[in-house]
């Protein structure tokens, strides 16, 4: 009988559940005198993509081989690999042992899976691992739909490459019956960490693999803690042309397994109320559209199974890319009151993804689900009219504020905040912000003290007292630790209340003293 490796079955985070599936008995009333996969792969469609994955040959080699109804685990010798065959209920899986170690495990081996075998014979999945540095510890994790048809309009799922920092195993994603549901396995997997992630399909006429949606969805540990400080989605339908991107940053570096109690409100176990808190504080995004194409400079070729090449954004210089391009509109999101978490999560979940905006008036929602409107600081930047005086398209840019103390982002026409400070989800006060002479700062706060959405004071200053901050996390996580210090250590959460008891107090904005 084969065992996974320890490997194999070790939790991202140490925690004891099941990364993937190890295999499972074959129930004895199942006795199969053949696999006649053969057959079935007849009628697979397409039947290049086990082609393009160098996989064709596996149906052919399946039919020769018998299984004996007592063994968990049948190992098949033979050429090019040897194979692992075992049934998990309804489904078979063939594990391909490519570095010939004997074993079923994380380190150059490939899963492939038949689901609902006698229902609905053909293979349907393959899972790739690949060691891209020979240490013995894996780098990356492909998930590939190879039955009739595919799942998200052609979608033939992912390409995960996690970076191996020598210290820690970070593992990869969690998978249901060998495939990855947002909503089913996004929280076991653990984003943090220096990773990406890219959804790819498959071109039929070209017969090759390209990315898709998510060209790439890139995560940075610039402090190299172990916990993710900044992230970075590229969306778009256009793998060397992103629509648009979404930049997130944890301003105030809480990212990690919490050490200290939560506060009020705030949940102390995840859904099945076992484990701690998830490691994302994400507090700042900002999600600009209309960028440029990509240079070739600033790509990386990906080789995915037989030598199938990906090209793709590079995860090393991606960040420089979504500083430099010419950007034509932006919004930031920042938040305030420490709940990145989808509204209608009941375990306050904070997201893995980064700050995710909902839709506003000039800009629309991209991704989801997103954090909700209460609490949250919006900043527009439009896109250039004819006519404007002034043209703040292009860079991106942020600059803290010396007359409200806050991370602004340049450019911005106009901001808002809808206050609720009874946590009774009704909008109780508001503020508004507005650049009024066109120099790309703020000059004007209204305040809307009843939630009526008619202000009752109006501040303006229209000297800025500006400090510029270029977008790097060591930058942003520097400015806000100037503005803690400033306040005498009161971190975001704890200015917000602060600023919002006075405000409330004097019935009108009051600028920092």
């Amino acid at each position: 009988m084969i065992k996974p490796s320890s490997d194999f079955r070790r939790d991202p985070c140490g925690r004891g559940s099941t990364v993937l599936p190890a295999p499972r008995p074959l129930r004895a009333a199942v006795a199969i005198a053949a696999l006649t996969i053969a057959t079935a792969a007849a009628a697979q469609e397409p039947r290049s993509r086990l082609e393009a994955l160098g996989l064709d040959w596996l149906p052919a080699r399946m039919a020769e081989i018998a299984i004996g109804a007592s063994s968990d685990t049948l190992r098949v010798p033979g050429e090019p690999f040897p194979l692992h065959v075992w049934r998990e209920g309804p489904d078979l899986v063939v594990a391909l042992d490519e570095n010939r170690d004997g074993k079923v495990d994380q380190i150059e081996d490939c899963y492939v899976v038949d689901l609902d075998h006698e229902t609905d014979p053909g293979f349907d999945r393959v899972v790739d691992w690949q060691d891209l540095d020979q240490d013995g510890r894996a780098d990356r994790q492909s998930l590939f739909w190879v039955g009739r048809g595919a799942p998200g309009r052609n979608l033939s799922e992912f390409v995960i490459e996690a970076r191996d920092d020598g210290r820690s195993y970070r593992g990869f994603w969690a998978l249901d019956r060998w495939q990855y549901s947002q909503h089913a396995n996004q929280w076991a997997c653990d984003f943090s960490g220096d990773q990406f992630f890219t959804a790819i399909r498959f071109d039929e006429q070209r017969g090759r693999y390209q990315p898709y949606a998510e060209c790439p969805f890139a995560f940075y540990d610039p402090d190299g803690d172990g916990w993710t400080e900044e992230v970075i989605r590229f969306a778009g339908n256009n793998a060397m042309h992103p629509s648009s991107i979404r930049w997130s940053f944890d301003v105030d570096n809480d990212g990690g397994w919490p050490t200290a109690p939560p506060r009020l409100g705030e949940p102390q176990s995840d859904a099945d109320a076992l484990l701690p808190t998830l490691p994302y504080d994400y507090d700042l995004s900002v999600t600009a559209e209309g960028g440029e194409a990509f240079a070739p400079e600033l790509l990386d070729t990906l080789v995915l199974r037989n030598g199938t090449p990906l090209a793709i954004l590079s995860w090393g210089r991606a960040r420089e890319f979504a500083a430099k391009a010419d950007w034509k509109r932006a919004l930031l999101v920042f938040d305030e009151v420490d709940a990145n978490c989808d509204p209608t999560d009941e375990h306050r979940r904070e997201r893995w993804e980064g700050v995710i905006g909902e839709e506003v008036n000039g800009f629309p929602k991209i991704g989801g689900p997103g954090s909700g409107r209460l609490g949250k600081r919006y900043e527009l930047r439009p896109t250039h009219r004819l006519g404007d005086p002034i043209d703040f398209t292009g860079l991106v840019s942020l600059y803290v504020s010396g007359i409200d103390g806050r991370i602004h982002l340049f450019g911005a026409r106009a901001g808002w905040i809808e206050i609720d400070y009874d946590d009774d989800l009704l909008v109780d006060a508001r503020l508004d912000m507005q650049d009024q002479d066109g120099d790309g700062y703020f000059d004007t706060w209204y305040w809307d003290g009843d939630g009526d959405f008619v202000p009752e004071d109006t501040y303006q200053a229209f000297e800025p007292k500006a400090t510029p901050i270029p977008m790097e996390w060591s930058a942003i996580a520097a400015a806000e630790e100037q503005l803690r210090a400033a306040s005498g250590g009161l971190d975001q959460y704890e200015r917000f209340r602060a600023d919002l008891e006075r405000w409330l107090v004097a019935g009108k904005f009051v600028p920092l003293q």
